[in-house]
């Protein structure tokens, strides 16, 4: 709903850290009306003037001190001169700075809340994954035809068309791949790397609605690929606009998409792992963001047609068109925990990503996010889930049960409050069976639920667990 002023509120930090913000952004559908509004808060800035906030640059920061933030009418407010109707957010902090938490929302004065939170920039650094043991890691952003291979030196890729661009797809780097449609990055000798469990790594930003090729290993969809998708797409799968998919092994079989859209502009680290029956976990910007669609849903191995990773394009046809942009490719021979996802990008805690449009609320209320509903996680400003959310820990195995000895399985595990079922965590279990779910509260129990996505077995449910607190 239209109002002239707006109010950021519901901000607090972790271990009395200052809230360090470089920038906001208001933007009333496609049109960023920053530049139309006063801005003013409860308190005065401690450090830094509030017009940081709108000057566009990264360098000047605007600083509350903790116990200016804790106090209840903490605010920071815009105001035009005629209504507005908000319906992004884009905030930028310095990192670990501060933490949008479930209770945060954007107000105006009658009480609607604005209808897509997105807190921006990159803070994840381009070779972080090295630190994590990546078997191969390429920048993409070498001048000539040769894309070294910055860990064994034994898989330099070969640039063929496309551009080497200016682009920020990580905070140390400064540059980027452009396919413009027909350009090709090709890496060599790549099988048996990705053969069982296997994990990738990539930077990237585009807007595109058409179904192109970001990554892939093998033709036609028979091993894995990385895919934008088309408008037609998203309506045939049940997808939201602008979500990733990923066929792995056959598209009719098995088909992996993010639950969210990824073609915003935005820059966005990508997270994807495969484990050894073939289940995919996509993790964006550190949150995991896996979806199933309307088809496709079953489990299937990679079956690859060729020996190398194509990106960019496949064999410079269905390329990502001029201004896309891909940076910092990583390989990884294991399927990555959800915590070392999160850590790749800088993000820690549970973030949540998207807020659908919402309805307008009674005056004078605030929206707390609930189940469904969330804050886009910037790898600066950190969404945590503050009603199951904690310091606790539930862990157990998946196993199938043999005279000979049980047999560990990976699989599907949920995690739902005993008291009203409602869904609170999902994961797999690894080759060995394990899960483990990090980060929730013990002030209430849990059932633990193992789904056999093979569809041979029925699902076990263990009831009223009782999360440990972690070591």
């Amino acid at each position: 709903m239209p109002a002239t002023t707006w109010r950021l509120t519901g901000l607090t930090l972790p271990d009395g850290q200052d809230l360090r913000i470089t920038s906001v952004q208001l933007w009333a559908g496609d049109t960023d009306v920053t530049a139309q509004a006063t801005v003013s808060s409860s308190f005065a800035p401690s450090d830094g003037a509030l017009s940081a906030l709108g000057d566009g640059d990264a360098a000047t920061v605007c600083v509350w001190a903790a116990q200016q933030v804790r106090l209840p009418g903490f605010y920071i407010e815009w105001t035009f001169a005629a209504a507005v109707e908000i319906t992004r957010i884009f905030l930028g902090a310095t990192a670990y700075a501060g933490v949008l938490t479930g209770g945060a929302s954007v107000i105006n004065a009658i009480g609607a809340v604005a209808g897509g939170v997105m807190l921006g920039a990159v803070s994840w650094q381009a070779k972080k994954a090295l630190a994590h043991g990546a078997v191969g890691f390429w920048s993409l952003t070498g001048s000539g035809s040769v894309q070294p291979d910055e860990v064994a030196g034994a898989r330099n890729a070969t640039r063929t068309g496309g551009a080497i661009v200016a682009a920020q797809l990580a905070v140390d780097g400064a540059q980027a791949f452009d396919a413009q449609t027909t350009g090709l990055i090709r890496i060599p000798s790549v099988t048996g790397v990705d053969g069982a469990g296997f994990s990738v790594c990539i930077d990237l930003q585009y807007t595109t609605a058409e179904n192109l090729v970001i990554a892939e290993h093998g033709n036609d969809n028979m091993g894995w690929s990385i895919q934008s998708l088309s408008a037609a797409q998203f309506s045939s799968f049940g997808v939201p606009f602008g979500a990733m998919g990923v066929p792995v092994g056959n598209v009719e079989k098995s088909m992996w998409f993010t639950d969210v859209g990824v073609n915003d502009g935005k820059p966005h680290r990508l997270v994807m792992t495969i484990d050894n029956v073939g289940a995919v976990a996509l993790y964006l910007d550190g949150r995991l963001a896996t979806r199933r669609g309307n088809s496709g849903a079953g489990v299937t191995k990679p079956t690859y047609n060729t020996s190398y990773i194509d990106i960019g394009s496949r064999n410079g046809a269905y390329g990502l068109p001029a201004g896309s942009r891909i940076a910092n490719f990583a390989l990884f021979n294991r399927v990555l925990s959800a915590s070392e996802a999160r850590l790749l990008s800088n993000s820690v805690g549970w973030p949540i990503q998207t807020i659908p449009q919402t309805a307008t609320l009674a005056v004078a209320q605030e929206h707390w996010l609930g189940q469904g509903e969330s804050a886009t996680q910037s790898p600066q400003v950190v969404a945590l889930d503050m009603e199951c959310g904690g310091q606790c820990s539930i862990y157990g195995t998946v196993e199938l049960y043999a005279q000979a000895g049980n047999i560990p399985l990976p699989r599907r595990v949920r995690l739902h409050r005993s008291r009203d079922g409602l869904l609170v965590r999902e994961t797999w279990s690894n080759a060995q069976g394990q899960y483990r779910f990090d980060g929730i509260t013990n002030r209430y129990k849990y059932d633990v639920i193992a789904w056999d996505h093979e569809g041979l077995q029925q699902s076990v449910v263990a009831n009223d667990q009782t999360p440990e607190v972690m070591p």
